[in-house]
């Protein structure tokens, strides 16, 4: 039987009535990927019970019992209770009556008359909802209240989030947002007194909304790293060869004493639902060890940690020192190193791993008197740090600040290569370098950049997120007040020079300082995450951007606020660490938490909802490779992407809900199935080899969770990969929709 693609219109229109094809023919994860997403709801003994990464949790008639996990070190349980009680608009309220639950895959829900009370049981938390099929009685806000029983202390509360902690950790309630049935979202808030959590939704917003309307917060555990020192400067890292990573600080004892400690923390739990690895004493002297930094070595399987070091109070004398980390604790670290010393100031060190792990060295950039440094730090077989080789990036500029990507290369390529990131005199400069220190570009600034105080970047290689804090005015009320900015930069071999696009603000509120931002890249995006302060409030706020023109993927996010938000935030990706199981990795946040005059080390885990990506290989011919970004629903910027094509070439996007896994042309593999699917083209590869099609997903709740099928085929009549029909094929993408 003859079969046609079907047309594009057509499969865009069936994605509201669901997948084509039953899942079966998807791979399946990794043990370690699964692990992490573990999310379960099952009866037991009569009991409806469910848990995730770091809790679990109990359904009854009246309501749910979340239980953080905050380690061996918790002397307790510390169990929070919600029950519902009542529901409607204004002071009209209608008790809640008890109900059992039932449950439908992960979801759980209570019909109690007017709404319909769920919890969606994920890894990183419980996501709670109240959907209203109609509007009850009465006027003013729509609010819900529940009744709260928890013997964790309300340590902070305002109108955005709720935290029950002690000295392990607690409980977060957070991100109150009413969203109507076209879309439409708004932000609730929440309030908790005596005893009863009130949410609410506002009234004008109630008012106009498309019924069924949705009152949505979440549920999450958070915990802390290290708790009652001065703890400070946190930085991560992750090694995929042991799934750990370790969060690094240093502890002020006092003015003229501080050493440098750390953590590993598992990917996931172990049997006996330990995350917690192990606590390392990195660095103990009698002067100053701070601002350390630390990058995965995967060759030799071991973290590497730097840090700036001076015996005198004053900051003037400053070396570089380093040493390896094992991601075991019971295996022995190496010995201190000494790599860079003088009669200049040594600080401000970065560190880069190389994805490909196939040296032995790691990336170091720091500032040396007036000049910026570059460094390749070799790490042997016996764990020995020694300097391999080192160069001068830029003379004479007096920077305060260099940056690096956490990771240096690209997939397939032999040449790691970083962006090198640096601040003077209220520049933001930049230049393109190799492993080899090799430079690609001269250095250069952001065209119209002149009131910089601080830079990050991360990338992977060949496409880089730049973000930097400038001052608001030059002089006046503005002069201290900083805002956050964002752009992007693509280089592709063989260039001189880079492509920026994508520029502009990402936290400019006026009078708000927002400041000290990081980056951390995830595979086919970023996340930029900063800190606000407004008067006496402090948050640590975050935001996903596609890799490529700085667009995003979901709402601004905050971390941690008020007493819980510091003086930096940290990230550290499972992507820099050379997980290539999946493109679409996760992460690890890591704050120093101000609490009561005394700072800790707060981490939280997080997992971007920008789609979930899996290679599934089927490429053929020229190395050009697939990828995709804003896998969401609701989402106008998903876009299926292609790089690395030659420059002129035509291409065609195959899309289907359903695996062909044609063979038999060379060794191509047609993997989406273009007779249930649709052919997307042709395109035109730019001046940087890529192409992209965006294909804008509606907001419709059943795609969640659809494995949607991506394959290029590209014109090639020189050496095609598929000789009968001229065609080099990319690897194919499998996308979850979130």
């Amino acid at each position: 039987m003859n079969r046609s693609p079907l047309p594009l219109a057509a499969l865009l229109a069936s994605f509201a009535a669901g997948p084509l094809l039953a899942q079966d023919g998807a791979l399946p994860p990794s043990t370690h990927d699964a692990l992490d997403r573990f999310a379960a709801v099952q009866r037991e003994d009569g009991r409806l019970i469910g848990a995730g990464r770091d809790y679990r949790v109990r359904f009854d008639a009246a309501g749910m019992e979340f239980t953080p996990a905050l380690g061996r070190t918790a002397p307790e349980l510390y169990p929070l209770r919600l029950d519902m009680t009542a529901s409607g608009r204004g002071a009209l309220r209608s008790p809640a009556s008890a109900v059992e639950p039932r449950e439908d895959g992960l979801t759980v829900r209570y019909a109690r008359g007017q709404v319909v009370e769920t919890y969606e049981v994920r890894p990183q938390g419980v996501e709670q909802s109240f959907v209203f099929e109609a509007l009850p009685d009465g006027k003013g806000d729509l609010g819900v209240t529940l009744r709260v029983d928890t013997a964790l202390p309300l340590v902070h509360a305002d109108d955005d989030e709720l935290r029950f902690a002690n000295a392990f950790g607690g409980v977060r309630i957070a991100g109150v947002v009413g969203i109507d049935a076209r879309g439409v979202r708004r932000a609730g808030s929440l309030a908790c007194s005596g005893g009863v959590l009130e949410l609410r939704l506002p009234a004008d917003f109630v008012e106009k909304a498309a019924l069924p309307l949705v009152l949505d917060p979440l549920i999450e555990t958070f915990f802390t790293v290290a708790s009652g020192s001065q703890d400070h400067e946190p930085a991560v890292a992750y090694d995929a060869d042991s799934f750990k990573y370790l969060v690094v600080w240093n502890r002020d004892f006092s003015a003229s004493s501080s050493d440098i400690m750390g953590q590993l923390l598992r990917h996931v739990r172990n049997p006996a639902g330990e995350f917690f690895q192990g606590s390392i004493i990195i660095r103990t002297s009698v002067g100053i060890s701070r601002r350390p930094r630390v990058a995965d070595q995967g060759l030799r399987n071991q973290f590497l940690v730097a840090w700036e070091e001076s015996t005198s109070a004053a900051p003037t004398n400053r070396d570089i020192y380093a040493r390896t980390v094992p991601p075991d604790s019971a295996i022995a670290m190496g010995a201190t190193a000494s790599l860079a010393s003088g009669a200049n100031d040594q600080r401000g060190v970065e560190l880069a791993s190389e994805i490909s792990e196939r040296f032995g060295t790691v990336m170091l950039a720091y500032l040396d008197g007036s000049d910026v440094k570059a460094m390749r730090a070799n790490v042997s077989g016996t764990n020995v740090v020694s300097v391999f080789s080192s160069a001068t990036v830029a003379a004479g500029e007096s920077a305060s600040v260099v940056r690096l990507p956490k990771v240096g290369g690209y997939r397939g390529e032999t040449a790691p290569r970083y962006l090198v990131a640096w601040v003077a005199s209220g520049a933001v400069r930049y230049r393109v370098m190799d492993f080899d220190h090799t430079f690609r570009t001269a250095a250069a600034s952001l065209p119209g950049v002149t009131l910089a105080v601080d830079a990050a970047v991360d990338g992977d290689g060949r496409s880089w997120t730049l973000a930097y804090a400038q001052r608001e005015a030059a002089s006046g009320s503005g002069a201290n007040v900083r805002d956050i900015w964002v752009t992007s930069f693509v280089f592709e071999a063989g260039a001189s020079t880079l492509t920026e696009s994508g520029r502009r603000a990402l936290a400019a509120t006026a009078g708000v300082e927002e400041a000290v931002p990081v980056v951390g890249c995830f595979g086919q995006g970023s996340l930029v995450a900063w800190i606000a302060v407004s008067g006496t409030a402090r948050l640590v706020r975050a935001q996903t951007l596609t890799l490529n023109g700085c667009s995003t993927c979901e709402e601004t996010l905050t971390v941690a606020s008020s007493d819980f938000a510091g003086t930096r935030v940290a990230l550290g990706t499972k992507f820099s660490g050379g997980d290539s199981s999946s493109i679409r990795e996760d992460l690890v946040f890591a704050w120093d938490a101000q609490v009561a005059g005394v700072s800790s080390i707060a981490a939280q885990r997080f997992r971007p909802t920008d789609g979930g990506i899996a290679e599934l290989g089927g490429g053929c011919g020229a190395t050009a490779e697939a990828r995709d970004e804003c896998a969401v629903i609701n989402e106008p910027t998903h876009r299926a992407m292609l790089r690395g094509a030659p420059v002129g070439a035509s291409g065609w996007l195959v899309l289907s809900f359903e695996r062909l896994d044609a063979a038999g042309c060379g060794s191509c593999v047609l993997v989406p199935s273009p007779y249930s699917g649709a052919i997307a083209g042709p395109f035109t590869a730019d001046a940087s080899g890529a192409m992209s099609f965006l294909v804008a997903l509606p907001n419709e709740s059943a795609l969640r969770g659809l494995d949607l099928f991506e394959q290029w085929l590209i014109a090639d009549a020189s050496a095609p990969g598929c000789s009968t029909f001229s065609l080099d094929f990319s690897n194919a993408l499998q996308i979850t929709i979130e």
